[in-house]
């Protein structure tokens, strides 16, 4: 809530969707989130700094904190399905 983070969406296409259809859907992403509490934009530049170094200071440590090593490419695009079909199903009309 207080790391300020901006977000930049690219709108490449607009269509009219089927009627039934399950918005909002995941079409394709390029990495993964920060870590929450990272502390903004400088402290995510030192985590991926710090974690892509084994030499570094707070490498050890920033590993324990987040729990696994960082793969900024792997952004788990099942779980993201998952969780945008959970929204989409939070819009349909209650029966």
């Amino acid at each position: 809530m207080g790391d300020n983070w901006e977000h930049h969406i690219e709108v490449v296409d607009l269509f009219d969707a089927p009627k039934g259809s399950r918005l909002p859907r995941f079409i394709k992403g390029q990495w993964r989130t920060p870590p929450e509490d990272i502390g903004g934009v400088p402290g995510f530049e030192m985590f991926l700094e710090a974690i892509n170094d084994p030499a570094h200071e707070e490498h050890d440590h920033l590993i324990e904190w987040y729990g696994r090593p960082f793969e900024r490419e792997d952004i788990e695009p099942d779980i993201i399905k998952i969780q945008m079909g959970r929204l989409a199903n939070m819009r349909r009309p209650k029966k």
